[in-house]
């Protein structure tokens, strides 16, 4: 009996095991790994779903679908639904996840692998040609990503005939997760490939979050993208709430002594305005109270919930992990210590204005305030927590109030080398906006008729930012400065941009600080209170008069030059004697 060749044992022994030796076995989207993973409720998500299912039956549509969204959003949980749904419509060619277990460097060099094998398993004809690659290219496993995935994917693709005239799909979810730009950027670029190799017979659905070098990649390659974000509030309330209500639900009916009417339609929807359209909170929320597994314990974390204290456990504590993983990740590899620290300077100073805004502020107007460079790069760096719309000049916000929660839980994060304590980022913001105002008064003559956006945003906020601050342990000179030469010309701004009912309040906001002002601050102050007093009851008087009355001009001309003889909050004055007791300020925080 003659000895097998060595080319026979490779075939019969070494193929199968090679192959599934260089699969990620946890990476489908039914692993055993992802088997407790959700799949949207009944009744959720059912606009998107169905703009998925038509986009894969339109054959004129582009064969990419990007599906984005913010940290927490939902978009795994729709990407694992669209894939079971496919799976059972036999139409689901291959799946694959990232995730922090396989998201390294050695882990994205399966891909190609775990996609192959999945084809092969889907269709016979793709088999026979993924077999033969494997017998005429022993050194693949050695290889790059770019020869494995012509080797083992698109030539075999071009082999696939069809399946009943419909699309197949490969489901790709998480992208972001991978450690290495250049790899998410490369996977982009090997599945853009995919529907030319088969004729458009099979298309690709990726999620991600709206990293920058996802955008980048995609924005050169003919693509279809839904923002999660884009979805109205009220349609994601509605979901979440139809989540809530059946999870609970769940709990009362297998957890004994629980009432099944528990916990009613008005913690329900107190849950649901917490989520603030984040499903990541309400899968956390109901997680949390799941594992309380007794009654007592239920009720207990329940209050944890509506009170959003960061038990173990709990939304808050997931979320804080979430943002800590996001903000970590931007500057591995890349950067040098100085360079971090200047990243982290930055990222600080942003997250803290945007948790202490009085008003929404758009990207430039953040630039305008705030001292550091790179602040449009960095926040088109952040739109993962953050809602960045593409308009420079719209408004931006925060992805979620728990933001402002995990940036003062001293949660471990590189970031979080500057503390962005809340006090601190008021005196940041006040003082920003006293040097936004005092270099647009030193530039111009007169009040310009249209202030821009940050000179609204200043004008009207940065008492505010004052007050809440830390200044008032010892106000600061440039405090005194701006009102000895400029509280005029910044009352005749407020009243430009047409918030002359503003200024009652803000004047007496001055005035109850106004003791710890230098004397011709003070003065400045009590001027303006008494000129803004007159003004009101002129207006008062015109109001009521049958016949148009007009304030002169002259009335409202400001002195700046010096203080009355005996000015008011000097010692032995009446001023004096009403303000006296006023010692400190406080005002409510976030």
């Amino acid at each position: 009996m003659e000895p097998e060749s060595h080319s026979d044992v490779w075939e019969e022994h070494g193929l199968q095991k090679l192959s599934t030796f260089h699969m990620n076995k946890n990476a489908r989207y039914d692993s055993r790994e992802r088997e407790q993973d959700p799949f949207c409720s009944e009744g959720t998500r059912a606009d998107i779903l169905s703009d998925i299912a038509k986009w894969a039956d339109d054959k004129d549509s582009p064969t990419l679908f990007w599906l984005s969204g913010l940290a927490g959003t939902g978009k795994s949980t729709i990407s694992r639904t669209v894939a079971r749904d496919c799976d059972e419509q036999e139409r689901l060619a291959a799946s694959f996840c990232f995730s922090k277990e396989n998201s390294s460097p050695s882990g994205v060099g399966l891909f190609a692998y775990t996609i192959a094998y999945q084809l092969a398993d889907f269709d016979g004809y793709i088999e026979s040609a993924f077999w033969k690659a494997l017998r005429c290219h022993r050194l693949l496993p050695c290889q790059g990503l770019l020869q494995q995935w012509k080797k083992l994917v698109l030539e075999p693709l071009s082999c696939f005939p069809g399946r009943n005239n419909n699309s197949a799909l490969i489901v790709i979810d998480g992208l972001d997760s991978c450690l290495k730009e250049c790899d998410m950027r490369l996977i982009i670029r090997l599945l853009s490939e995919v529907p030319k190799a088969c004729k458009k017979r099979v298309r690709v659905l990726l999620t991600s979050r709206p990293e920058r070098a996802i955008r980048t990649e995609l924005s050169g390659i003919h693509h279809r993208q839904f923002k999660l974000q884009d979805i109205q509030r009220g349609v994601v309330d509605g979901d979440i709430r139809l989540f809530i209500s059946g999870e609970l639900r769940n709990i009362a009916q297998n957890v004994e002594g629980m009432s099944t009417e528990w916990p009613g339609d008005e913690t329900i929807s107190k849950l649901v305005n917490s989520a603030e359209g984040l499903f990541l909170w309400a899968a956390a929320a109901c997680q949390y109270l799941r594992d309380g597994r007794k009654k007592s314990a239920i009720l207990s974390r329940l209050q944890h919930v509506l009170a959003n204290r960061a038990k173990k456990g709990s939304p808050q504590e997931k979320l804080n992990q979430t943002y800590a993983a996001i903000l970590g990740r931007f500057f591995k590899g890349y950067w040098n210590e100085d360079e971090i620290s200047t990243h982290c300077n930055t990222v600080n100073h942003i997250l803290a204005a945007m948790c202490v805004v009085q008003a929404p502020v758009s990207v430039t107007t953040l630039e305008r305030l705030l001292p550091q460079e790179d602040i449009s790069a960095t926040v088109s760096d952040l739109q993962s927590i953050l809602k960045v719309p593409d308009d420079t000049q719209s408004p931006i916000a925060l992805l979620h109030s728990s933001i402002r929660r995990f940036l003062s839980s001293g949660q471990q994060s590189p970031v979080q080398r500057h503390e962005a304590q809340v006090e601190v980022s008021h005196m940041r913001m006040a003082f920003a906006c006293l040097d936004l105002m005092t270099n647009w008064f030193e530039r111009r003559q007169k009040t310009s008729a249209s202030l821009p956006a940050e000179m609204w945003y200043a004008c009207s906020s940065w008492i505010m930012h004052l007050q809440l601050s830390i200044v008032f342990r010892g106000v600061d000179g440039q405090v005194n400065r701006f009102l000895e030469s400029h509280l005029f010309d910044w009352i005749e701004a407020v009243k430009s941009i047409g918030k002359t009912c503003l200024l009652d309040g803000l004047v007496a906001d001055l005035v109850q600080m106004a003791p710890m002002f230098d004397q011709q601050a003070r003065c400045q102050v009590y001027q303006a209170k008494e000129r803004i007093s007159a003004l009101s009851s002129a207006i008062d008087t015109t109001s009521h008069a049958t016949s148009s009355v007009m304030v002169a001009e002259s009335d409202m001309v400001w002195e700046t030059d010096q203080c009355n003889s005996v000015c008011p909050g000097t010692p032995g004055s009446e001023w004096s004697k009403a303000t006296s007791g006023t010692e400190t300020l406080t005002g409510p925080g976030y």
